[in-house]
């Protein structure tokens, strides 16, 4: 009895450290699926001097709604007009000189599991290089989360490269899910508004029509099902490495008897 109850000690023992790796596996997968959402920016590379519809892409993260959206524009960007979102309406924020620097989306929710699109046609500049766009995303009760840091720090900040040839297309930045609206040919004109009430959902002045159907089309939801298959077949794996270790540990008094 004696033997009995120190062969269970051991086997206990031995699997205390087998059991923590299993854990540990699978926070860092659970973490790894949460660590992908934040906010963004549609397409994620341009053409210099190119008239384009953006998309401020903003995914929730929290399990109280997103209720409103701050967007600071780079200095070398002139941003131009706004698509009308429904249910929401726009604050613009200018300098001395009329240029428009930032904007707020309010009064309108994005749910748990939901995300928004919020739409602008900016001009890029002639010079190569990035555009950070800060973003300060406000959730029901006053948290403010903001997205103002580089490419590869906590909280990064939307980014446009540009660098391309004239003319050649634009392409969505890799840590953005689906599609881009693509450039328009026509020059920009003034924002004529600071505060705009909510209108039914319009495609940029000067955009075509398959713009239109870009910019309001769906997330491309691939990327999404790749992720969970993936997932799902670590946490099969590590589940049968648990089982392996049990069916292993269990073995081995009956060959020390």
């Amino acid at each position: 009895m004696g033997r009995r109850i120190f062969g269970g000690e051991q086997r206990t023992r031995a699997a205390r450290p087998f059991f923590g790796i299993v854990l540990a596996l699978l926070l860092v997968l659970v973490g790894g699926g949460t660590a992908r959402a934040h906010v963004g920016v549609l397409p994620g590379t341009a053409a210099p001097s190119t008239n384009l519809a953006f998309n401020i892409r903003v995914p929730n993260e929290r399990d109280v709604p997103t209720v409103e959206l701050r967007v600071v524009f780079p200095e070398n960007i002139t941003v131009s007009r706004f698509q009308p979102k429904a249910g929401w309406q726009r604050e613009v924020e200018r300098d001395s000189a009329g240029r428009i620097t930032a904007v707020v989306w309010s009064g309108g929710q994005i749910g748990a599991d939901e995300y928004e699109d919020f739409t602008f046609v900016g001009r890029t500049p002639a010079e190569p290089g990035v555009l950070m766009f800060k973003a300060y995303q406000t959730y029901q009760g006053g948290e403010t989360v903001g997205w103002e840091n580089p490419e590869g720090q906590d909280n990064p900040a939307p980014f446009v490269t540009v660098g391309q040839a004239a003319g050649a297309e634009t392409e969505a930045g890799p840590a953005i899910e689906g599609t881009a609206a693509v450039a328009t040919s026509e020059a920009a004109e003034p924002a004529t508004s600071a505060v705009v009430s909510p209108a039914p959902s319009a495609a940029p002045a000067g955009a075509t029509s398959s713009d239109a159907e870009a910019a309001a089309a769906p997330a491309d939801s691939g990327s999404d099902l790749a992720l969970l298959l993936a997932l799902g077949a670590l946490i099969v794996a590590v589940l049968a490495l648990a089982l392996a270790g049990i069916a292993l540990l269990r073995r081995r008094p009956a060959a020390e008897g």
